[in-house]
């Protein structure tokens, strides 16, 4: 069984209908474009796999008045900058799914995660308007070492 360990999220940006998108999961799906119904530039994620490196064990959403480099969620869109950021502690396990889920989610579904900012929500979208969008994961994430 090939490994399918996710080892990075790159942001990509500028193109409609981004081939090979994280997607959405709710039903009824929706737009994989971060700032569908915003202002601002088409905006996707992207995730790479190699099987060698260390997997992700964790993502965060921070939502900040700084702007931190490439990444941001709600490119040109104004206002607060959003990033995903990926943690890599020392496990047996890793990330291996993700997904995006547009609409209300009071709780993530089955073993799903939600990427939050533990200062402010899980909605991607929070303070901007527009639909509630989340970044779900999950995997076997395995017993964290110490």
């Amino acid at each position: 069984m090939p490994d399918n360990r996710i080892t990075a999220i790159k942001v990509k940006y500028g193109k409609e209908n981004e081939e090979g998108a994280v997607q959405c999961i709710n039903p009824g799906g929706g737009s994989a474009d971060i700032n569908h119904g915003e202002k601002g530039e088409y905006v996707y994620i992207h995730v790479e796999r190699d099987g060698v490196s260390r997997g992700m064990t964790e993502v965060r959403l921070w939502i900040t008045d700084n702007y931190e480099g490439e990444g941001d969620l709600a490119k040109g869109a104004g206002g607060k900058y959003r990033y995903l950021v990926t943690a890599e502690e020392i496990s047996e396990g890793y990330i291996t799914d993700v997904a995006l889920w547009r609409g209300e989610l009071n709780y993530a579904p089955g073993d799903w995660k939600r990427a939050y900012d533990p200062d402010v929500s899980a909605d991607i979208n929070h303070g901007r308007g527009g639909d509630y969008l989340y970044f779900l994961y999950k995997g076997d994430l395995g017993q964290r070492q110490s």
